[in-house]
């Protein structure tokens, strides 16, 4: 008796269907096998996250005084031969002019020629037409030992232009020097020197070399 027989074997993950007769010669295997396919996704996750960089170094602009390419000086400040020149927007003592000129990098004016001493007079032009202002103080001063004057920065003495009778250090206490712009009540003449206490609170000039910050 024919038998037939059908038979469903798994073996390696792949299901082989055996399909025979039991007195026929011939028999017929079919291999089925079940694919899985995996697909990757690249699209970005619903909750993904976005990183951004922050940048390592923050630049900030300065308004302090950059030397200028073309003068050597910084902003506000006026060029003459190998210095810079600035009138102050305060006023102060002699102590105190030398110490806002030294933060600035700078001294007190040393008036050594007449294009010097024009061109602080032209910086002081604007208090001399509101006639607010007696004098701006200079880096001169008068020796311990009275009579002798020097210019603060070291700068050799020559060029003077003194008001007439001046210096006279009245009282004995006038050791530092202004350039006239008002006269007011005194007797003196505008744009000449005068010496002065040095504790009078005065407009004042600083310079220092082009090129320096």
């Amino acid at each position: 008796m024919d038998s037939t027989f059908f038979t469903w074997v798994l073996l390696g993950g792949a299901f082989i269907s055996v399909y025979g007769q039991s007195e026929n010669t011939t028999s017929t295997t079919m291999i089925t096998t079940n694919s899985t396919t995996n697909s990757t996704s690249t699209q970005p996750e619903a909750n993904s996250t976005m990183t951004t960089t922050e940048p390592s170094t923050i630049t900030t602009s300065k308004t302090t005084a950059t030397p200028s390419t073309t003068t050597g000086c910084p902003l506000l400040w006026k060029p003459l031969e190998d210095k810079c020149y600035k009138l102050s927007n305060k006023k102060a003592n002699i102590q105190g002019a030398k110490d806002d000129c030294q933060k600035q990098q700078a001294k007190l004016a040393s008036v050594t020629s007449k294009e010097i001493d024009d061109l602080i007079n032209s910086l002081g032009e604007p208090h001399r037409e509101e006639g607010d202002e007696d004098g701006i103080t200079i880096g001169a001063m008068q020796a311990d030992n009275e009579g002798d004057w020097a210019w603060q920065d070291g700068s050799p003495w020559g060029y003077e232009n003194w008001s007439g009778g001046e210096p006279n250090d009245h009282q004995g206490v006038e050791d530092c020097a202004e350039i006239v712009l008002n006269v007011h009540d005194r007797q003196l003449e505008p744009g000449y020197w005068n010496d002065v206490g040095c504790f009078k609170f005065n407009h004042f000039v600083c310079s220092k070399p082009r090129g320096r910050m």
